[in-house]
C-alpha cells in the first residue's frame, strides 16, 4: 500500500506542521537536489536506514512518508529502497547510513552547490545467513496509535530490507490478520500479521505463527488485577492450531511494581511469571525490548528461571511503532535463530523454541560451544571441567565476553584491546553448573546502534546434565543442589506471594475464573517448594505426601483419555476429577481410598450428565487430604 502522510487531531497535527516546516526551503540558502544511491560491494542497489544533515539542520527526503521518516532528534532516520532524493542547502552535507548488524556503517560528507548524485557503498563484514543464522524481530507494529502514517505490508517489507532482517512478527489487529504469511514475503524476508495478546494483568504475549484469530482474553475494566484467563490456557489455544507457533512473554519488566494495576506500565509487566513458568504458559522470554527495563536488571529473573530448572529460550522483540513517526527502528534489537533445514516461518519458530538462538543489539555470535554442544543442546557429562570456544564479531569494538552459569560469571574473556572480532577457547568448572551462556558487551557509540546499557548480546543456554543410564521424564525439572537453586526458588516464591496478595486486594475474576487462578497458584507454589526442598536436601512439610499425576494420554485427545497417577506410600483418601479452564467441575473419575501404587483411570470425554464436552482445555486434578493439590492439563478435541 502506498504510504501517505496525514494529519491527525491534537498533538499529531502539530507533528505534521513540524515536518512540513522541516521540508520548507530555508530562507537564507538555496535548496539543491541531492540524489543518493546506496550500493553493496558488488555494485548492487542496497536498501538502508539513513539520515542526511548539515551542522544546523536535518534534511528530509522529498517524500518523508514514503521513506517512513522517524523524528528522534539526533537518532532520526528514514528508510530507503536503494536510492532517494533529498533537498539540501548548498554547502557541507553529511549522509549517514547503515544496514542491519552485518554491514559497516558509513558517514559521507560532501559539498553541494548544484544538483548532485552521490553513490555510497556499504561493506558487509559477515554473512550470518550463509552460516545458517536468520535474524528476526518478534514484536513489531505498523498501525499502532497514535498514527501519522498509513502503513501496509509494502512499507514493512521496505523496513525489513533496509534493516536486513529475515523474519518479522507484526502484531496488528484483526483487520490485518489473515492467518498466513503475507503474500509480499520473499524467500529470505518472511513476515506475518499476528496478534499481541494484552492479557492484563498476567502480562502481554507475542503470538507467533497464529493461524486462527484468538479473541481478547484480558479485561475491559481498568485499574484492576485482571484474572480472566491464565496465560497457559492462551498458550494451549495457540498450540492447538496447525503449524509451528510460539507464545513469548514480551516486555516482561515494564515495571517491577506488582501493585501497579494501571493500564501502563502496570498492565504490561509479566505479573504472571511465577505462574506461567510453572504451568508451561510461555515458550520464550524477551530479554531485549524497547518498552522493557534494560540489561542487566531484566536478565536477573531469567537467570533465576534457569537456576530453578526451566529450559527457557531468550527472545528479542522491539515493540517498535513505525506508524507513529517517532519510533526506534524495526529490529534495532533482534534475535538470530538457526533453523533446522530450509528457512521458513515454521522452521524459524521451531528453532526459537529449541533455543538455537542468541539475542543482540549489535554483537554477533558466529560460534559458541561447550564440549561440542551449542545453544539449546544438552551436554551430558561427568567431567569436572568443561572446555568450550566462542567467536564474536561486531561492527563496533566490544570489550569482553563473559561465560556465565548458575553460580555467576565463570570466565571473563577479553581481547588485548577493544576489538570487532575475537575468538578464543575457555575452560570452566563443572561443579554446580546446569546451564552455560555467553555474553558479549562493550560501550555504545554511533547513530546506528540502539543502546541496551552498552553493547549487549547473549546466547541461549547450553544445558548441562549428569551422564547416567536414566533419563528424566518430559517436563521434569532438572534441578541440582546449590545456593543458586535456593535463591531462584525463593525469588519465585516471593513473587508468587506478591501476586497472590495483589489479586486478593484488587483481583477481578470474570467468568468464574478465580478457582483456576487459585489452582495455578497452588501448583506453582508446590513446584517452587519442591525445587527448594531438592536444593536444601530438607523435605518440605507441604510435600510430605507426594501424590503424582504421571500421565494423561493421548493428549490432545479426541475420544477416550487415560489418566495414570501414583498414590504415595502412606496412601489415603482422595478424589480424581476433570475440571474446565474456568475451574468448574466436569466429571469425577474416582473418589475413595487406595493403598500405595500406580493406578489408571479412563475418561470418555463426557460430563457428569453424560453429554460430550466441548473442545478446549481441561485439567485433571487429584485432591487428597493433607496433600498439595496436583493437576495436569489436557486438551480435548471433538
Amino acid at each position: 500500500m502506498q504510504s501517505t502522510l496525514r494529519a491527525a487531531p491534537g498533538p499529531m497535527a502539530l507533528w505534521f506542521a513540524f515536518v512540513l516546516g522541516l521540508m520548507a526551503p530555508a530562507a537564507a540558502s538555496a535548496q539543491v537536489m541531492l540524489t543518493l544511491q546506496f550500493r553493496d560491494q558488488a555494485g548492487q542497489s542496497l536498501p538502508v536506514r539513513a539520515i542526511v544533515f548539515t551542522p544546523t539542520q536535518t534534511c528530509l527526503p522529498v517524500n518523508p512518508a514514503a521513506q517512513i521518516y522517524q523524528d528522534l532528534a539526533s537518532k532520526s532516520y528514514f528508510y530507503c529502497n536503494g536510492s532517494v532524493q533529498v533537498n539540501v542547502p548548498a554547502g557541507s552535507v553529511t549522509v549517514r547510513c547503515g544496514r542491519g548488524f552485518e554491514y559497516s556503517t558509513r558517514d559521507t560528507t560532501v559539498n553541494v552547490s548544484a544538483p548532485t548524485t552521490v553513490v555510497v557503498t556499504l561493506p558487509r563484514f559477515v554473512d550470518m545467513k550463509a552460516a545458517g543464522w536468520y535474524s528476526g524481530d518478534t514484536h513489531a507494529h505498523i498501525t499502532h496509535q497514535p498514527a501519522v502514517y498509513n502503513l501496509g505490508a509494502s512499507d514493512l517489507l521496505l523496513a525489513m530490507r533496509a534493516e536486513d532482517v529475515n523474519y518479522v512478527n507484526a502484531m496488528e489487529e484483526l483487520a490485518n490478520f489473515t492467518g498466513a504469511i503475507d503474500p509480499l514475503s520473499q524467500s529470505d524476508r518472511i513476515f506475518q500479521f499476528s496478534k499481541e495478546e494484552r492479557n492484563a494483568h498476567f502480562g502481554h504475549l507475542s503470538l507467533l505463527g497464529l493461524r486462527q484469530w484468538i479473541g481478547d482474553q484480558g479485561c475491559a475494566e481498568q485499574n484492576v488485577a485482571c484474572g480472566r484467563t491464565l496465560n497457559d490456557i492462551i498458550h494451549d489455544m495457540v498450540n492447538l492450531q496447525t503449524g509451528e507457533n510460539a507464545v513469548i512473554a514480551t516486555h516482561p519488566f515494564t515495571t517491577y511494581n506488582v501493585a501497579d494495576v494501571s493500564p501502563w506500565p502496570g498492565g504490561g509487566m509479566w505479573r504472571g511469571m511465577p505462574i506461567d513458568l510453572a504451568m508451561g504458559g510461555v515458550d520464550a522470554m524477551d530479554l531485549l525490548t524497547y518498552t522493557n527495563d534494560r540489561p542487566p536488571n531484566c536478565v536477573t529473573p531469567y537467570f533465576h528461571a534457569l537456576n530453578v530448572g526451566f529450559h527457557l529460550p531468550p527472545s528479542a522483540g522491539t515493540d517498535c511503532t513505525l506508524s507513529t513517526g517517532n519510533s526506534k527502528p524495526l529490529a534495532g534489537y533482534r534475535m538470530y535463530v538457526s533453523p533446522a533445514g530450509a528457512f521458513t516461518m515454521d522452521s524459524w519458530i521451531a528453532g526459537l523454541k529449541a533455543g538455537r538462538s542468541f539475542v543482540t543489539n549489535y554483537p554477533l555470535f558466529t560460534h559458541f560451544d561447550v564440549e561440542g554442544k551449542t545453544m539449546g543442546e544438552t551436554l551430558k557429562t561427568n567431567k569436572t571441567t568443561l572446555q568450550g570456544s566462542v567467536w564474536v564479531r561486531c561492527a563496533l569494538p566490544f570489550t569482553k565476553i563473559e561465560i556465565i552459569g548458575d553460580t555467576g560469571v565463570l570466565r571473563v574473556l577479553q581481547p588485548p584491546s577493544p576489538a570487532k572480532s575475537f575468538s578464543t577457547t575457555f575452560t570452566i568448572p563443572r561443579s554446580g553448573i546446569s546451564w552455560v551462556v555467553a555474553r558479549a558487551t562493550g560501550p555504545v557509540s554511533g547513530w546506528h546502534v540502539i543502546d541496551a546499557n552498552g553493547l549487549f548480546a547473549q546466547t541461549a543456554p547450553v544445558y548441562v546434565a549428569p551422564k547416567g543410564p536414566s533419563e528424566l521424564a518430559p517436563g521434569t525439572l532438572q534441578v541440582a543442589t546449590g545456593e543458586p537453586r535456593i535463591e531462584g526458588a525463593l525469588f519465585f516464591l516471593d513473587r508468587l506471594r506478591d501476586v497472590e496478595t495483589e489479586f486478593a486486594q484488587n483481583g477481578y475474576f470474570p467468568l468464574d475464573s478465580q478457582q483456576a487462578f487459585n489452582t495455578a497458584v497452588a501448583q506453582a507454589r508446590a513446584l517452587y517448594t519442591a525445587a527448594l526442598s531438592i536444593s536444601t536436601g530438607v523435605p518440605s512439610p507441604s510435600l510430605r505426601t507426594p501424590w503424582e499425576l504421571k500421565a494423561v494420554w493421548p493428549n490432545p485427545s479426541g475420544g477416550e483419555a487415560h489418566v495414570v497417577y501414583r498414590v504415595p506410600h502412606d496412601g489415603g483418601s482422595h478424589e480424581v476429577a476433570v475440571y474446565d479452564a474456568a475451574g468448574r467441575a466436569v466429571r469425577r473419575l474416582y473418589s475413595g481410598t487406595r493403598t500405595a501404587g500406580d493406578y489408571e483411570l479412563e475418561w470418555d470425554g463426557r460430563d457428569a450428565g453424560g453429554a460430550r464436552v466441548a473442545s478446549g482445555v481441561y485439567f485433571v486434578r487429584i485432591r487428597a487430604s493433607g496433600a498439595t493439590q496436583v493437576a495436569r492439563k489436557m486438551v480435548f478435541v471433538r
